[in-house]
């Protein structure tokens, strides 16, 4: 038995690459370095019995200081490998046997450095100015460590979609019938919008009595979802937050964010019709988690015949880019310095250039005196229906000429005519 140091050796290159009709080495690292320590181990046959041959007992680097990216590190236990069989004989994928072997391996490295880097130079990016009081993201462990760890004082929470669609994954097979899945997928999706803890209870004690006899399935979502991570996507805690309708990592191409606002306020406005000014009724759940007026607050502003004010809506629906939140009286805006900068540009042109900025800044003040001209659109002289006329002088063949030239189409009248020609 021969015990050697995993870097020792030289990596030998298995393949070759081909440039520029050269066969030339691959472009590769190693942790190889030929280490020269070395053991032999011997057992004699005629008693049980060892002896150990040290060759060489040094070793030409350092020790290594954290054993994560090793090997070593890496190795199943006994255990994972007998789930790993089972799981593998079950058809399960490789990307979730690999999933479950990380949950259930206390002793698990997960990448929180590598996420908390990327989070910290965003932190920096952002100047300390804007930092981010909701965080959506995906059931990743180390992620969500990273995230408390650089966001300790945001609120975090977890994708809707990407946890609706592990259970669809995961859960859709438990179900013998299409019928009886798709009830509990609408069991399972109101109990997700609960708007209350009292109704979010009542819906988990009809959804675990209605399925009592698929326990794998209720199993998994209790387990997996609802026990740990209830208050970070139910909707009756998440609704007390003020998230501005970010509860998915799923990106949607929303175009100008103040439609999407305008579209909030008109269902809000037409849910004020049957509300009225009652706060109770309204729960103001579009306030808190939108920071838009919500059904009772519309209803006040009919009542006073008002619009809805600029500044009760929240900045997010107001601005396009990252910058500092500031209050509309903080907010102090003046032309005196591009005023200052166009009449020094005016001083130090000629007249020629006089009329010019005059007639651009006209055209700002008064849009409705431009210059510009829409271009003319050449009619179209001819219909659309119109069919080309045939003025060709060719004539057409005769029938003789079609019979000598081997044509393959012929009237009745030219087929008559090629069985005299062959009679004669």
């Amino acid at each position: 038995m021969y015990l050697a140091c995993e870097k020792s050796g030289q990596y030998r290159a298995t393949k070759k690459l081909k440039h520029d009709g050269n066969n030339t080495s691959r472009i590769t690292g190693t942790k190889k370095c030929g280490c020269p320590f070395d053991m032999r181990a011997h057992r004699f046959t005629t008693h049980d019995e060892w002896t150990l041959t040290v060759i060489c007992g040094l070793h030409n680097h350092p020790l290594a200081e954290h054993v994560e990216g090793h090997s070593y590190a890496g190795r199943l236990s006994k255990d994972e490998k007998a789930l790993l069989m089972d799981m593998s004989k079950s058809m399960v994928r490789p990307k979730e046997i690999l999933v479950t072997l990380k949950q259930r391996d206390a002793l698990n490295y997960e990448r929180v450095n590598n996420y908390a880097w990327v989070l910290a130079t965003l932190r920096d990016v952002m100047d300390g100015f804007v930092v981010p009081t909701i965080i959506v993201t995906d059931r990743e462990l180390a992620l969500m460590n990273a995230t408390q760890k650089i966001f300790p004082s945001g609120r975090h929470l977890l994708c809707r979609w990407h946890i609706s669609k592990n259970v669809l994954t995961k859960c859709k097979k438990m179900f013998e019938t299409q019928q009886k899945w798709e009830k509990f997928n609408h069991e399972w999706n109101s109990l997700v919008y609960s708007s209350s803890e009292i109704q979010y209870d009542e819906r988990l004690k009809s959804l675990l009595k209605e399925f009592s006899s698929y326990s794998d399935a209720v199993k998994y979502v209790m387990d997996t979802w609802l026990v740990p991570y209830k208050d970070k996507f139910v909707a009756a805690w998440t609704d007390t937050c003020m998230h501005c309708g970010n509860v998915t990592t799923n990106r949607e191409l929303r175009g100008n964010v103040s439609i999407s606002a305008l579209e909030y306020l008109l269902v809000e406005s037409k849910r004020s019709n049957s509300i009225g000014i009652d706060v109770e009724a309204c729960r103001c759940v579009l306030r808190h988690t939108h920071g838009l007026p919500c059904a009772h607050e519309i209803a006040d502003y009919i009542r006073q015949y008002r619009p809805i004010p600029l500044a009760t809506i929240h900045s997010q629906w107001r601005q396009l880019h990252i910058s500092t939140c500031k209050k509309e009286e903080e907010t102090e805006v003046s032309c005196h310095a591009e005023v200052e900068l166009f009449v020094n540009k005016f001083n130090e042109s000629d007249r020629t250039m006089w009329l010019e900025l005059l007639k651009k800044l006209k055209e700002i003040v008064y849009p409705g005196s431009t210059f510009l001209v829409e271009p003319e659109v050449k009619p179209k002289t001819r219909p659309r229906d119109h069919k080309k006329i045939n003025v060709s002088t060719r004539r057409d063949p005769c029938a003789f000429e079609l019979v000598q030239s081997g044509h393959d189409f012929f009237s009745p009248r030219d087929t008559q005519i090629t069985t005299l020609a062959s009679t004669l």
